[in-house]
């Protein structure tokens, strides 16, 4: 699956994500009709086409049923997990709001070991950053990260020791916000304690974050697909692991579907 990039990147490179299309930025409006109020606003999260199948081209035919590990991406119980985002890195991410987020090393001249790092949107006029823990060295993804309707962040990937951390990050209520997680599953890459199962995330090529783990079946995981929780305009969601049960997955064919056996 292309959801991987090679360990020991040397660092962000010199690219520029086109701005994707726009779309609805619904805690942007309920953040500035709520500081005018000066009352909380819940925001609510609209899952918009989860768990429903993508529209088929006019005239194209009707899918089939997908059988194990040879899925069409088109199924009634599963949102759009595949084509996978590409792995790249980026030096600026621009985001469909005109924000564009860059990650900044604090100490130019300090030994890459003991290197800081500042992550920095740009919006309009206003400039905010946020320390980015650098235990290992980060990577600012390219691809935006969807948190459903609400608004984008960006993700900033950590790999090494075997693992591969990931931080999602928003511009929320007048500040950087890295999102908390509840599930029983993490974001990123790695092992669960003790070693037992495999777990992987990738970023489908909607934005939208999903995790898989292992099954003692080849071919059969568990996936869980990442949404945001409720919101108020001063107080960011979290990423929710929600359950989209056993998927079959092709990781040479890149197809998907339910598992039918």
């Amino acid at each position: 699956m292309a959801t991987t990039h090679a360990s020991g990147q040397a660092g962000p490179a010199p690219e520029e994500r086109p701005r994707p299309p726009s779309r609805r930025r619904t805690a942007q409006v309920v953040a500035a009709v709520s500081l005018v109020a000066a009352a909380v606003v819940v925001v609510p999260f609209v899952a918009r086409g989860l768990g429903r199948p993508a529209a088929a081209p006019s005239g194209a035919p009707a899918p089939s049923s997908p059988s194990p590990a040879q899925g069409v991406g088109v199924h009634a119980d599963l949102p759009a997990l595949l084509p996978a985002a590409p792995r790249h890195s980026a030096r600026v991410v621009v985001t469909d709001n005109g924000d564009r987020w860059s990650l900044r090393r604090r100490d130019p001249a300090a030994p890459l070991a003991s290197a800081t790092y500042d992550l920095v949107v740009r919006s309009h006029d206003t400039v905010r950053r946020v320390r980015v823990p650098a235990d290992r060295l980060p990577v600012l993804e390219r691809t935006p990260v969807s948190i459903g309707e609400l608004t984008d962040g960006v993700l900033v990937s950590q790999e090494g020791g075997g693992s591969d951390t990931w931080r999602v990050y928003v511009a929320w209520g007048g500040r950087i916000s890295a999102l908390g997680t509840r599930g029983p599953v993490v974001l990123g890459a790695g092992l669960t304690v003790g070693g037992g199962r495999a777990y992987l995330s990738w970023l489908g090529a909607d934005g939208r974050p999903y995790t898989r783990m292992d099954t003692s079946r080849p071919r059969h995981f568990r996936v869980w697909a990442w949404l945001p929780s409720a919101a108020t305009a001063w107080t960011p969601p979290s990423l929710v692991a929600h359950s989209l049960g056993t998927v079959c997955l092709d990781d040479v064919r890149q197809t998907y579907g339910a598992c039918t056996s």
